[in-house]
């Protein structure tokens, strides 16, 4: 039985994220809005080129620059706080290992590195749990 495709568009959000791994771990974010743990990134703007846009986010939330690698996960959601189609893009990405982060104080609220055994009691928007999982078992790239 053939798939019946709407021929609506797709209209929705990009949500891109970094993982950003040192030392068998990732980096995370605690959100203020919710009190859940998230990856650094955020929405793509219109017309804005992909990693300037993941740049600029991680800029904008932990005050540090990376260098964005490959896209290393996808998906699509829908945000629960307020019904909006998403999609999720995470990309591999690395930054200075010396550098000192600074958290968005109106975003952000504490950032922590976590391995692949914290992962699953972390209160974490289920996405991104998705894609740290799929991390941790390709974790060889």
């Amino acid at each position: 039985m053939p798939i019946e495709i709407p021929d609506q568009h797709y209209v929705g959000e990009v949500s891109q994220k970094a993982v950003i791994p040192r030392n068998g771990k990732v980096l995370v974010v605690r959100d203020l809005i919710d009190d859940t743990w998230d990856l650094p990134g955020g929405r793509l703007h219109k017309a804005e080129d992909m990693a300037e846009g993941l740049k600029r986010e991680v800029l904008e939330e932990i005050g540090t620059k990376i260098t964005v690698g490959p896209v290393i996960f996808t998906d699509q959601f829908v945000r629960k706080r307020d019904n909006i189609p998403s999609v999720i893009i995470a990309h591999l990405c690395r930054m200075d290992e010396h550098v000192t982060l600074t958290l968005a104080k109106d975003e952000i609220a504490e950032a922590k590195w976590i391995g692949k055994e914290e992962l699953s009691g972390l209160k974490m928007y289920g996405v991104c749990k998705k894609a740290l999982e799929a991390h941790f078992e390709n974790k060889d790239r």
